[in-house]
């Protein structure tokens, strides 16, 4: 699996579905525009909170409803999941850096639906499908004083490649994009993404899995992390990792090896090479739950800043329960401990926590409704010149409803807070989102998508607000 798929960072970038304008108040006398902002930013919050609420009742509801699987997706088998998402710490070192290709793709299309089911191909399932959005932004460079809108037309293709084996597993899978800014506010720009998996069965207890990953893409310098670097800058991350996983007379213990190549084009002092070694030990605590802890090793080095080179050593716990056939959630805390060769460096660290509901899967909180929710807070050193440790917390929540054999609705709402320990600056993300989508045959779909987002900062220049309307065009071949 990808550096992306694994989910291994707690932080990752929120930049990906929303873009929108901050208008900065430059008249202080102008008390009605003020008094019209804090309004306005009071009923983003106020939205948020009662979109959670209700994800929350409808969770509860559903819980209390389902005696067993529902019919609108398939249930995953939650042991393989709670192992997959317990050893997500140990998948890659870092996610890949945000991509503003990643911007404009926009959600899955139709969950419901699943158009087209692939192609076999002897004991293969090869299953293409090909994307084309249009987008305004109103914001493309994430700015406070000098928003600038553009209209982005991104096509991609993809494809997946998955075995049909009865022992050993492989997935090969990929996709390649161009976007296209019909107002010259940003270079066109070309995306890669690279992917493969693979699960060698020694016996029936033991077995050996990997992947690699490729990404290519230009930075997003809405990240704070990335305000430095060029917006025409280019980052490519190569990974590659291998485990041992086996099972014992009680429980279930999993070794893990990977690294990890960042290269930039204009930025070479940013190049640097991260390697991972984990280990995470499983015993199941009942019929419904297991119970996991593990150990990590880190080693960060830059290849021109060797300041900023860095060891982390990370422990921590987690339990996996299932609530139903449906719906497992997974809850877990750890404490990560970072070691600089800057000897001018504090060695310092701090908690972190995850939980995931539904294990990466969608929910289904009835036939026709599914929900998606995680929470987490990580802390892990800045790779720019201010030599911090970026602590993240986030939120994430979406529902989307069938509403009739061809039309489903999504909202969606998240929120993230950054804090940086040299208290340079701490930012508050909070994003609502929502759209329409339209299944026009079986193998394609339309969807219509508005989203808001908005950045508040103690930093100078670095909040903004941004708007987003998109049309997405899916096609499964």
């Amino acid at each position: 699996m990808s550096c992306r798929q694994a989910g291994i960072v707690l932080i990752e970038p929120m930049n990906k579905k929303r873009l929108a304008t901050r208008s900065v108040l430059r008249d202080q006398d102008d008390v009605r525009t003020v008094g019209l902002d804090r309004r306005i930013d009071e009923m983003v919050i106020r939205s948020a909170l009662a979109l959670l609420v209700l994800m929350v009742a409808l969770l509860a509801r559903s819980v209390e409803a389902q005696e067993g699987p529902s019919t609108a997706l398939p249930a995953p088998d939650w042991r393989i999941e709670a192992e997959r998402a317990a050893s997500a710490a140990t998948a890659a070192p870092r996610a890949p850096i945000a991509g503003i290709s990643e911007r404009y793709a926009g959600p899955e299309p139709f969950p419901f639906a699943r158009p087209g089911g692939g192609y076999r191909i002897g004991s293969w399932t090869l299953a293409p499908s090909v994307a084309l959005t249009t987008t305004y932004d109103d914001n493309v460079g994430s700015s406070e004083d000098d928003p600038e809108s553009d209209i982005i037309i991104l096509a991609s293709a993809s494809a997946r490649l998955n075995s049909n084996l009865a022992r050993h597993a492989f997935g090969l899978g990929g996709t390649v994009s161009r976007s296209w800014y019909t107002q010259g506010t940003r270079q066109d720009t070309f995306a890669l993404d690279l992917n493969g998996n693979a699960r060698l069965d020694l016996s029936r207890k033991a077995f050996v899995p990997t992947f690699f990953s490729f990404t290519r893409d230009r930075v997003d310098t809405a990240d704070p992390e990335n305000a430095d670097l060029s917006a025409d800058d280019i980052a490519t991350t190569i990974g590659a990792g291998i485990g041992y996983s086996r099972a014992l007379a009680v429980g279930r213990v999993r070794v893990d090896l990977n690294a990890q190549r960042r290269l930039f084009e204009l930025t070479e002092d940013r190049d640097f090479w991260a390697v991972n070694l984990g280990t995470r030990y499983f015993r199941p605590v009942g019929p419904r739950a297991t119970a996991d802890a593990g150990l990590r090793y880190g080693w960060d080095t830059f290849d021109e800043a060797e300041a900023r080179d860095s060891q982390e050593i990370s422990v921590d716990t987690g339990v996996t329960y299932r609530l139903n056939d449906a719906i497992s959630i997974r809850g877990g805390i750890g404490y990560t401990q970072f070691l600089f060769e800057d000897t001018a460096r504090d060695n310092n660290g701090g908690f972190t926590f995850d939980l995931d509901l539904g294990l990466g899967q969608p929910i289904p909180l009835d036939p026709r409704t599914v929900l998606t929710l995680n929470a987490g807070r990580g802390i892990r050193p800045t790779e720019d010149d201010s030599f911090s440790l970026r602590t993240t917390t986030f939120f994430r929540a979406s529902i989307v409803r069938r509403v009739g054999m061809r039309v489903s609705a999504d909202v969606a709402t998240d929120y993230r807070m950054d804090e940086f320990d040299d208290g340079s600056r701490r930012d508050h993300n909070i994003g609502l989102g929502g759209g329409v989508s339209y299944l026009l045959t079986d193998r394609a779909s339309l969807r219509l998508g508005y989203d808001f987002d908005q950045r508040f900062s103690d930093a100078a220049g670095a909040a903004f607000r941004r708007n987003l309307v998109s049309l997405r065009l899916s096609l499964s071949l």
